[in-house]
């Protein structure tokens, strides 16, 4: 390693002489994060303080720093990479045209401009979308009238593949609102809105504020929809397999997901529950529950691994849309001991995986 790193720097200290700048691009940032040592970052970090006018990074991740399950080991790297942050999400409208004529160049047949257009529409200019709608009218003899191409796309092996990679990078809070707004099918979002109390109304701007920074929905004056057109019809069949953040009644001391209340929680899982939220995301040790989370007299005749276990168990049947894949409640292995999670709003899906 220490002639690895004398190497680079040499090679930075041609570079700087030279006035050439350098990126150094981190494709799935977080799939190299979870194996990288302290060493690693710090190296990184070091590298950077040293030639500050001839190198910069550009990390590339799927999500956001906070499900970065060593978030908290980045140290002074995150000072780096946690101000300057953009969601890539669609293309513009010119751009998604020309992907559109470079797919289809070598068609003899062409598109008519109703067909662009709702081409367009079905993939809300996403490329992957927009690449694989391409390749369906290329290949696909059999075409219903246009306007069930949504329906019948929804059934294409590749979209449902890429609906749901782009669903997997949402959070079940963002993916719940999602529903919600797909079947209301209201024209304005006053109703949307206003059928909720103020702090669910506050809650869901700033759910719908990350959609459509990240493209999945779009604003039109008062209106919010969602902007990829497959997806609406995708949704259907997804209608119950996302729940909303889960949080506590100040006044009533009830736990709800989403609008619905938590019910037949036992006093144990209550308790364990309540803690954790009043710590989210933070990483407890099963000692660390144990000592919050349980009653005096009980933890007194001690607390087993299979009897914290139980009530796990108990609320994931509860709070999860998949039980054996928590994306709410998680648990992380350390050592001397391991321990539980807690995300609020239900991280990523395909980080349950």
């Amino acid at each position: 390693p220490f002639i690895t790193q004398s190497a680079v720097r040499e090679l930075f200290f041609i570079f700087r002489k030279s006035q050439i700048k350098i990126g150094l691009v981190f494709d799935r940032f977080d799939l190299f994060y979870e194996t990288a040592s302290s060493k690693i970052t710090n190296s990184l970090r070091a590298l950077r303080d040293s030639f500050k006018e001839t190198i910069f990074y550009l990390i590339c991740m799927r999500h956001e720093f906070t499900y970065l399950s060593r978030s908290k080991h980045l140290g002074e790297l995150h000072e780096l990479i946690d101000e300057r942050i953009c969601w890539v999400s669609s293309m513009t409208n010119l751009d998604a045209r020309e992907l559109i004529n470079q797919e289809l160049h070598r068609s003899q047949n062409h598109l008519t401009e109703e067909e662009i257009s709702i081409i367009l529409e079905l993939s809300g200019n996403f490329p992957a979308l927009l690449k694989a709608i391409c390749n369906w009218w290329l290949i696909e003899n059999n075409k219903k009238p246009i306007k069930q191409w949504a329906e019948q796309l929804s059934q294409y092996p590749p979209i449902q593949f890429r609906l749901e990679e782009l669903l997997s990078g949402l959070s079940q809070e963002e993916l719940s609102l999602l529903i919600q707004l797909h079947m209301s099918s209201l024209k304005t979002n006053n109703a949307f809105f206003t059928d909720s109390p103020p702090k669910v109304q506050e809650q869901r701007l700033k759910i719908l504020s990350k959609l459509i920074l990240k493209g999945v929905c779009k604003e039109n004056g008062n209106h919010y929809s969602i902007q990829v057109g497959v997806l609406r019809n995708y949704l259907n069949i997804k209608e119950n397999l996302f729940f909303g953040r889960i949080w506590v009644d100040e006044k009533s001391g009830d736990i709800f997901q989403g609008e619905k209340l938590i019910e037949n929680l036992a006093p144990l899982e209550h308790s364990l529950l309540k803690f954790l939220l009043s710590n989210p995301r933070e990483r407890h040790t099963k000692t660390d529950i144990i000592i919050n989370a349980w009653p005096d007299e009980l933890r007194k005749k001690g607390v087993t691994d299979d009897s914290l276990y139980q009530v796990i168990i108990g609320i994931r049947k509860k709070i999860e849309p998949l039980p054996t894949k928590p994306c709410y409640l998680v648990n992380w292995r350390g050592k001397p001991e391991g321990g539980y999670q807690l995300y609020p709003e239900g991280r990523p899906s395909y980080l349950s995986n």
